[in-house]
């Protein structure tokens, strides 16, 4: 899975595409329905970095290329839940970690100078 963090425009694409896709009946998405062009350069780079896939309507009969239809796969699912993840740990490393040892310093300062009065 891609580990780096995407654009707002390429989130905007791959939120709609999930909350779609949260219907388990649902095996597709059009591009006109998720309002891009094919060869749109956000959704090009997430089908580059493995968040969605491109799929052939089952049941169509057309041999163009409004035939295709777009799909999160399994990486471009979980996505949010990894950037989540990523979050909560930054936040832990960079603030509550800091805060802690500032605690425990300060308790330690007035400790040993209470002692050593």
């Amino acid at each position: 899975m891609s580990k780096e963090l995407i654009l707002p425009e390429e989130r905007r694409i791959l939120k709609t595409l999930n909350k779609k896709f949260k219907n388990p009946n649902v095996k597709y998405m059009t591009y006109e329905e998720l309002n891009v062009e094919r060869q749109d350069y956000y959704l090009n780079y997430l089908r580059h970095r493995k968040l969605v896939k491109t799929v052939d309507y089952p049941d169509s009969d057309l041999l163009d290329h409004r035939s295709i239809g777009i799909a999160p796969t399994i990486e471009g699912k979980h996505y949010f839940e990894w950037t989540s993840e990523k979050f909560k740990k930054i936040l832990i490393n960079s603030v509550a970690l800091p805060i802690a040892v500032t605690i425990i310093t300060n308790i330690l300062i007035k400790i040993f100078s209470f002692l050593f009065k």
